[in-house]
């Protein structure tokens, strides 16, 4: 249990795992010592137990995985990150247009787009034919592997499940309105792409 979760598993999770007649104290003593060799640890974290790389490792570990330390996207970020995904490719200033100059404040500064592609999430795309040539950004394939890995089995389930129940329920009849209707970036400022 405790290995295959990836959130510390509570005490009385595991008590009703192991049952009422064994001995919880003394299964988790023999489990740490069973890992003393190992390079992790059993460790009691929120109320409930979790495997932990030990600290004598951490340094090769973030050697190796640097990423792991990225700390999670600001909810600009992620509007800002999905925006891009959405209407790719597309300039900052696009950007800026499309969520209205402004999110919580701030504009789509350099900074902001120069720490998602330090993340590895966009990159530059070809030089747009404004003038000027600002950068195009696109999304990268581990904006993908990110967006894959948020969806939960379980949600994705459920989202199939609505989709194939409103199919059978509903004929077809043709697109959505508005479905295809080829409106693009230029939308935000006003104008329609064919």
């Amino acid at each position: 249990m405790i290995f295959a979760s990836d959130q510390p598993v509570p005490r009385d999770v595991l008590g009703r795992v192991v049952g009422a007649r064994c001995n919880l104290d003394l299964l988790l003593a023999e489990l740490e010592a069973d890992l003393a060799a190992r390079p992790y640890q059993l460790v009691r974290v929120a109320g409930g137990y979790a495997l932990r790389t030990r600290p004598e490792h951490r340094d090769a570990i973030r050697t190796a995985f640097p990423d792991l330390e990225a700390p999670p996207l600001t909810k600009l970020e992620a509007t800002v990150l999905m925006t891009i995904g959405y209407y790719q490719p597309v300039t900052r200033d696009q950007v800026g247009w499309i969520l209205g100059h402004r999110v919580e404040g701030r504009q789509i500064d350099r900074d902001l787009i120069g720490r998602l592609r330090r993340l590895g999430l966009i990159a530059n795309g070809p030089r747009s034919p404004e003038p000027g040539a600002p950068i195009l950004y696109v999304t990268t394939p581990a904006f993908l592997k990110r967006v894959r890995a948020g969806l939960s089995r379980p949600a994705a389930r459920a989202r199939d499940a609505r989709g194939s129940r409103a199919a059978r329920q509903s004929p077809a009849s043709g697109p959505a309105p508005g479905a295809g209707a080829g409106i693009g970036v230029n939308a935000a400022r006003g104008s329609r792409r064919g």
